[in-house]
């Protein structure tokens, strides 16, 4: 799939979501909360929240993600990726790719944020 450099803004954002879904395939772990992404042109923001700290197989199946991501656009766009911990949002309001039906129930949130 390659992403025109014209792209109109509507269809923009659900030619990243198939990406970056493309990209995860085979990728979600256990331990992989959910997936944000946006584009703030030329740049694509890729947030991946994990349940516990990632590890170094879930790092690596991200990095393959972002690289997957990156080839379905032209060379002007960069992807700038973080991962953080589920527990670290204040909200779950947001524009998810992708969400573990796990991460918005109030138990393990607070499991996750230490409480009991």
């Amino acid at each position: 799939m390659n992403v025109p450099e014209n792209s109109p803004d509507f269809s923009s954002l659900a030619l990243l979501q198939l990406s970056v879904m493309r990209a995860f395939i085979g990728k979600v772990s256990q331990n992989l909360a959910g997936i944000l992404a946006v584009i703030v042109s030329p740049e694509i923001q890729l947030r991946v929240y994990f349940f516990e700290e990632p590890s170094e197989e879930d790092r690596d199946n991200v990095e393959v993600a972002e690289t997957e991501i990156i080839a379905d656009y032209p060379d002007s766009y960069s992807v700038e990726t973080s991962c953080d911990l589920i527990s670290n949002l204040d909200h779950l309001n947001r524009p998810w790719v992708f969400l573990r039906a796990e991460a918005e129930r109030p138990t393990i949130r607070a499991r996750a944020n230490g409480q009991k």
